[in-house]
């Protein structure tokens, strides 16, 4: 009689720890079982208890795709905090530096008014080595027109100025283009401080 009992509460214990699986087939359809198919065994698989309520949930093994956009959103999430963190450091260099508009402006003025001598400077030189590259190739012309021959210091002072020309233009455009980049520099600085400004009143 003893021994009965004990095999019905060892029967009885394993039916109340026995584990329901819940698995889906390639077809969409919902399968339940005490195991589960070695086929299935790397899907989706939920352990039920005995109520029917899960109590355990094992993932399928994510796919390449799934894997290459979580990667991305990782990139994506890092490079939006990496500019997030460059916009603070921008902001707290314009709060420091700056106290009203006014100073942003005379800064902006000081640069333009060095930037604008220098191109003047390079306007200037420019102008007079054309000048000179004209009268030369005049000289030239005009012993072309007599038949007579364009002696060679003439020839190599005239391909000398003509390379003067050309760099010195090249660094006139650099300048110019340096001039609109430190003016757009400023008027981003200044409406960003602005932009700060404004916020820090309305709290």
């Amino acid at each position: 009689m003893r021994a009965l009992l004990l095999i019905l509460a060892v029967a009885t214990a394993t039916t109340a720890y026995a584990k329901t699986y819940r698995w889906v087939d390639e077809n969409g359809r919902v399968h339940y079982g005490d195991r589960i198919p070695a086929k299935y065994a790397q899907q989706q698989v939920q352990t039920l208890n005995q109520r029917g309520v899960v109590v355990d949930e094992k993932n399928a093994p994510k796919t390449a795709e799934e894997l290459a956009a979580e990667q991305a959103q990782r990139e994506a999430d890092a490079e939006a905090k990496r500019r997030q963190e460059e916009q603070n450091r921008y902001d707290q260099f314009l709060l420091s530096t700056y106290s009203t508009q006014d100073q942003i402006l005379q800064r902006r003025d000081d640069q333009l008014a060095i930037l604008d001598s220098r191109i003047a400077s390079g306007e200037k030189s420019v102008s007079e080595s054309k000048a000179t590259l004209s009268s030369l190739k005049s000289r030239e012309d005009t012993l072309k027109s007599r038949d007579k021959a364009v002696p060679q210091k003439l020839q190599k002072q005239i391909l000398e100025f003509e390379t003067v020309v050309r760099s010195s233009e090249a660094a006139l455009d650099a300048m110019r283009e340096e001039r609109e980049k430190v003016y757009n520099e400023f008027e981003r600085d200044l409406n960003r401080f602005i932009q700060l400004k404004s916020a820090s009143r309305l709290y």
